[in-house]
C-alpha cells in the first residue's frame, strides 16, 4: 500500500528539486530507459518533475515504509514543507505561510517534516541568532 505525500513552500525554495531527487534516488524512473529520461531533462532533479507531469507520469518512489506517491492535496499522510533558508527573512514569510495553511485546513494525516533548504548559501555560523534553531530538551 503506498502513502501519499505532499510537498509544498514557497515559490523558489526547491520544492520540485526535492522531489526529482526523491524520485530519482527512490527507483521512480524505470532502470530500462534511464538514457531517454536523462536525454529529456538535461539530468535537472526540477525537469524530472515536469517530465513526469507532462507525460502524466505519477511521481512514485520507494521508500523503506514502502511505496509513496507525490500528490497535489490537502490531506497527504505526509508533507514535506520546504524552507528556502538562504531567503532575506530566512524562512520567517514562508513559517506564516505554513501557519496560514493548517489553520485554513491542511492537514497531513501522518507526518509534517520541514526541510530547510540552501543551506550551502547561508553557513550557520552566519545565521543571525533570532533565527538560528535551538534544540530543546525535554525533561
Amino acid at each position: 500500500m503506498s502513502k501519499t505525500l505532499a510537498v509544498l513552500g514557497m515559490d523558489g525554495a526547491g520544492k520540485k528539486t526535492l522531489v526529482g531527487n526523491l524520485i530519482s534516488r527512490g527507483g521512480g524512473i524505470d532502470p530500462n530507459k534511464p538514457g531517454l529520461l536523462e536525454a529529456k531533462t538535461g539530468r535537472q532533479y526540477t525537469d524530472i518533475v515536469l517530465h513526469f507531469e507532462e507525460n502524466n507520469i505519477p511521481k512514485t518512489f520507494n521508500a523503506p515504509s514502502g511505496s509513496v506517491v507525490v500528490e497535489n492535496t490537502n490531506t497527504p499522510e505526509i508533507l514535506i514543507w520546504v524552507v528556502d533558508i538562504a531567503s532575506p527573512d530566512h524562512g520567517k514569510e514562508s513559517g506564516s505561510k505554513l501557519a496560514e495553511l493548517i489553520t485554513s485546513g491542511l492537514a497531513p494525516k501522518e507526518k509534517l517534516l520541514i526541510a530547510l533548504n540552501k543551506m550551502y548559501a547561508y553557513p550557520h555560523h552566519r545565521i543571525p541568532s533570532q533565527h538560528a534553531l535551538t534544540p530543546s530538551v525535554g525533561t
